[in-house]
Order: C-alpha cells, then structure tokens, then sequence
C-alpha cells in the first residue's frame, strides 16, 4: 500500500500526492481513555501557490 495521501489546496483547489514522510509533522495526539485511534497532524505546502494546508490523519486512516 502507498503512503502517499491525496491533497488539495483550499485556497487555488490545486491537487498533488504526497508521501506522509515528506510532509512535516507537527503533532501526535495519542487516545488512551477509549478505543479511538490516535491522531496525527502534518503540514504541507501547495506546490501552486505556497498556501500552508495541516493535514489530520487518524491511525485508522494510514492502516485502511
């Protein structure tokens, strides 16, 4: 499976791929107290216009 990610940019509605590694990550937010994945967010920088775009991906997201 790719790791790559399907991205558009809100401000021109350019669409790229991405690779999670390539993106920087900002911060993990872990879920102890009930069954929910965890969640993690990265930022990414639109190769049209430069806008600045954080992603969230839950655990459950990157595994299926």
């Amino acid at each position: 499976m790719s790791d790559k990610i399907e991205i558009t940019c809100p401000r021109c509605k350019f669409q790229w791929k991405q690779s999670l590694q390539e993106l920087e990550k900002l911060e993990t937010i872990y879920k102890t107290a009930d069954a929910k994945p965890g969640l993690e967010k990265y930022r990414a920088r639109c190769p049209q216009d430069g806008t600045y775009i954080v992603i969230e991906i839950t655990e459950e997201g990157k595994h299926g």
